[in-house]
Parts: structure tokens; sequence; C-alpha cells
């Protein structure tokens, strides 16, 4: 008796571990879409190496984030918008009570300014999430 696999167990199985690698990791969701909400802005330019590593630091979450790209070759560039807010530096954070951050920050000092918990689990303060 032969000890392979059936051909149709073999092909399950490879479409389990093909689906399990596609899924989208909803990590940082909840603080994502809080910051958004919290009317926090984050600031940058698609060149900007920093910008990218703190992107990165939401993994599939970064969708969610509020991004502003200032400069005027990057894809919905807002380049007058952050001109008017000052912005030279990226990545800048600005928050809703005037505070700045300028650098790539932890997910938890994000948290921590924004009282935007990182998993949703501290808090029920929006419905859909």
């Amino acid at each position: 008796m032969s000890k392979k696999l059936p051909k149709k167990l073999f092909i399950i199985v490879f479409a389990a571990l093909f689906l399990i690698s596609c899924a989208r990791d909803t990590t940082y969701d909840y603080l994502a879409k809080c910051l958004s909400r919290s009317d926090v802005k984050l600031y940058g330019a698609y060149w900007c190496h920093n910008c990218t590593n703190q992107k990165k630091m939401f993994g599939d979450s970064a969708e969610y984030l509020p991004y502003i790209e200032c400069d005027e070759n990057g894809k919905d560039s807002q380049a007058a918008l952050c001109a008017a807010e000052g912005v030279t530096n990226y990545p800048t954070w600005k928050f809703p009570d005037g505070t700045v951050k300028v650098g790539v920050q932890k997910l938890e000092d994000l948290s921590t300014w924004s009282s935007c918990p990182i998993d949703g689990t501290e808090s029920v303060l929006y419905e859909g999430d």
C-alpha cells in the first residue's frame, strides 16, 4: 500500500495553505481607524524611508492611516495643505490638541497620545469595528 497522499487531499491542503498565506493581518486596524476618526494626521512623502518604515509598523492596517502625501509628485498629493500646516520634515504626526511629533513613532506612544487602544479591546468607542 502506497503512503502517498491522495491527490484530492494534496489539493485541499495546498488550497488551505494558500488561503492562510493570503489572509490580511488586521492586528492594527482598530488603532489606524481610530487615529483617522480622532483627527490625527500623518504627513509624509512617497520617497521618505522613515515614512515607509512608520507605515510598515502598521502592516496591512496602514491602508487606514490618516496619511497625507506632501510631495507634489506623490499619489493624491496635498502639497498645498502640507505647506499651509508648516510641515517640512517627514514623517510628521499632528494631533487635535496641537501636539506635533516628528519622526517614526512607537505604536504604543501613538496609542497613548491619541487615546486610541491598539487592539480595540480596551474600549468600545465606535460601532462597527
